[in-house]
C-alpha cells in the first residue's frame, strides 16, 4: 500500500493507494523505456554469462522477464517474458 500526502490550504490529506499488480500482457505493451524503468525496482532472481552475453532473470509481480546484455557492445535487450 502506498501513502500519498497532499497539502491543501494548509490541511494535510493522506490518501491510501492500493498497489495493483501488473500482468505480463500489460508489461509487453509498454515502451522499451517503460519496461527498463520497471526493471530498476524488479527483483533479480539469477544471472549467468556466456561468451556472447550476460543473461539476467527478474521477477515483477507474478511474471518473469529475461534480459540479455551484450558483453561486447554493452546494450541491454529484453528477450522474453514468462508468466506463472
Amino acid at each position: 500500500m502506498r501513502i500519498l500526502k497532499y497539502s491543501v490550504f494548509g490541511i494535510v490529506i493522506y490518501l491510501f493507494k492500493q498497489r495493483v499488480e501488473m500482468t505480463v500482457e500489460e508489461f509487453n505493451i509498454l515502451s522499451e523505456v517503460g519496461k527498463k524503468e520497471l526493471l530498476i525496482d524488479a527483483k533479480k532472481i539469477t544471472e549467468y554469462e556466456d561468451d556472447i552475453a550476460k543473461h539476467e532473470l527478474f521477477r515483477i509481480d507474478n511474471f518473469f522477464v529475461e534480459v540479455s546484455i551484450s558483453v561486447t557492445y554493452r546494450f541491454r535487450k529484453i528477450t522474453n517474458t514468462y508468466s506463472l
